[in-house]
C-alpha cells in the first residue's frame, strides 16, 4: 500500500515528536541498520536512552503521546504496566523495555558513562523530513559485536563491510 503524498509514517511522526522534545536518544536496530545500507528486515524500533529517570520519563510521555499503551519486559516477555502508570525507577533496573503498539519500540537502557561517549560521537541523518540519531557506524559495530545473538553478529559483519567498502572508495 502506498502512501498518500505528504502523508508521514507513524515512524517518521515519532521521529518528527523526538525531535520537537530534544531528547537525547540513538536508534540502534534493523532501522538503523537499514539508513547505514545494510539490507535488514525490522518489524520494531530500538532506542537506546541513557539511564536516566528524567531522560526515561520524557521518552515514556512522547511515546504516550504518540499513541503507545503498555510497557513490556524484553526478557521475560510480561506485561509491567499501561505507559502512564509506568514505575521509571522499576524500568532503569532492566536493560530493555518493550512499548507496544503497531511499531513496538525497545527501549535500551544503557549507563550513563557509555551513553555519554555513543552521543559524542553520533549521527545526524535525515529521513523522510526527521532528524534521526544513530550511533557513529564503528560504534553500532561494537554494540552489535557485543551481543550474543547470531543476527546481530551478522548485522555487525554486513555494516563492518560497508564502511570498510566506503574508505577504499
Amino acid at each position: 500500500m502506498e502512501k498518500e503524498a505528504g502523508k508521514k509514517t507513524g515512524t517518521v511522526e515519532l521521529f518528527l515528536k523526538l525531535e520537537k522534545e530534544d531528547l537525547r536518544y540513538l536508534v540502534v536496530g534493523g532501522f538503523a541498520l537499514n539508513l547505514y545500507g545494510v539490507d535488514r528486515a525490522t518489524f520494531d524500533l530500538d532506542i537506546a536512552i541513557c539511564r536516566d529517570r528524567k531522560d526515561l520519563a520524557r521518552l515514556l510521555e512522547v511515546l504516550e503521546r504518540a499513541g503507545y499503551k503498555s510497557l513490556v519486559d524484553v526478557n521475560s516477555g510480561k506485561f509491567m504496566a499501561d505507559i502512564g502508570k509506568a514505575d521509571s525507577e522499576k524500568i532503569l533496573e532492566l536493560e530493555s523495555v518493550r512499548v507496544k503498539n503497531r511499531r513496538d519500540v525497545d527501549i535500551l537502557i544503557v549507563p550513563s558513562a557509555q551513553f555519554d561517549y555513543l552521543w559524542q560521537y553520533h549521527v545526524d541523518l535525515e529521513y523522510e523530513g526527521a532528524r534521526i540519531l544513530l550511533p557513529n557506524p564503528m560504534d553500532l559495530i561494537h554494540m552489535k559485536e557485543q551481543s550474543s545473538r547470531p543476527v546481530d553478529i551478522e548485522d555487525a559483519r554486513k555494516l563492518r563491510h560497508i564502511v570498510y567498502s566506503r574508505k577504499k572508495k
